[in-house]
């Protein structure tokens, strides 16, 4: 028999595996959930209308507009994200009920759509198994875990998996209902007077399942279109992005809910950049100096005036104004070199004799 010494030590011994295993288990979930929320974070859209607008109503199915005016108030700030916890019992029978005590934590994003949860389902005292199931970035996840360390069925990538994983999203999008409005990506068709059907679809995914027919090696134009278009998407993306952004309207780039041209906020380029394994790109902007233009904005002579003046146009165009009144008569090349300097703008190295220039200056013919 084993002596009370042994056995106290055995005891100790496996008290301290479980203690041990426990903690272990417990940081390395963290981590794979951390690197999740970074996932789900990265793919967040900050682009597109801040309140809701009862014009995005127009053109929907009739029980889908009664739906949106009895839960949704007008000017209401549209759900970007949001966090919710969860606690009750779950079921993990197979044919029968077994209900385990649970409690979860979810993180969701409307645009682009994903959503994190993250539960810790109580099997024994003190032996748990935690499960994420998740849409992030195109992919889906669903990883239970003992102990938060021995995998039962990690099941993780796109295809089907992330299709049920977009389901899931869709169908809780009630619960936060702004996440189901045209703006976001719903398409709504209507079946009779009671009912629609909606569709959500991630471009992102289905850029990267598609298919192609033609199974040639040599000249296949549909291999090279198949090629090309996550790259297109990822420029048509940049190109939406950019505009969802700039809030005004400037030439064939028009929005009803900022109509007026506003130099003073948005007279600058937009410059969009794709790091390397994040969902959407990065938006920069390089601020365009009224100060050094030959021809400041103006009025454009099309539509109604209607336009935020940028603080120091009317400087320039005074200044552009005495300039030409001081060269009045002299045209050509030094009206243009009072106007804009082209060569003092130069690098040093570009500032050598050039013919058409010098010509130019001289009075030749152009």
């Amino acid at each position: 028999m084993l002596s009370i010494e042994l056995l106290l030590t055995i005891v100790f011994v496996a008290v301290l595996t479980f203690v041990g295993l426990s903690i272990l288990g417990g940081l390395r979930w963290a981590a794979a959930t951390r690197k999740l929320r970074r996932g789900l974070q990265a793919a967040q859209e900050t682009a597109g209308p801040e309140r809701f607008d009862q014009r995005e109503l127009t053109g929907l199915p009739e029980p889908v507009q009664r739906y949106f005016r009895q839960v949704l108030t007008v000017g209401q700030p549209m759900i970007r994200a949001l966090s919710v916890e969860h606690s009750g019992r779950f079921n993990i029978g197979k044919r029968g009920d077994n209900w385990k005590p649970f409690s979860s934590g979810q993180r969701v994003c409307i645009r682009r759509p994903g959503f994190l949860w993250d539960a810790r389902v109580t099997i024994l005292a003190g032996v748990a198994v935690h499960v994420h199931d998740a849409y992030v970035a195109g992919e889906g996840t669903l990883h239970p875990a003992l102990m938060g360390l021995l995998p039962l069925g990690k099941v993780q990538g796109r295809g089907v998996l992330a299709e049920a994983e977009l389901l899931r999203f869709l169908a809780e999008a009630p619960c936060y209902p702004t996440a189901l409005l045209p703006s976001q990506g719903v398409k709504w068709q209507a079946v009779d007077a009671r009912s629609a059907v909606a569709t959500l679809t991630d471009l992102h995914a289905r850029a990267q399942r598609v298919g192609i027919a033609s199974r040639h090696l040599d000249a296949n134009p549909e291999l090279v279109a198949a090629y090309r278009l996550p790259r297109m998407l990822a420029l048509a993306l940049c190109a939406a992005q950019g505009a969802l952004e700039r809030r005004e309207s400037r030439g064939a780039h028009a929005r009803e809910d900022y109509p007026a041209r506003n130099d003073r906020d948005w007279l600058r380029r937009t410059l969009a950049w794709w790091p390397v394994g994040a969902a959407t790109p990065v938006l920069e902007y390089e601020p365009i100096r009224v100060e050094s233009m030959e021809l400041p904005p103006g009025f454009r002579g099309y539509g109604t005036r209607n336009i935020v003046e940028h603080p120091a146009t009317a400087l320039r165009e005074a200044e552009l104004e005495s300039i030409r009144a001081r060269l009045e008569g002299a045209g050509g090349a030094p009206l243009q070199a009072a106007l804009l300097d082209f060569r003092a703008r130069l690098p040093e190295r570009y500032r050598g004799d050039n013919e058409r220039i010098a010509d130019i200056e001289e009075g030749a013919p152009r």
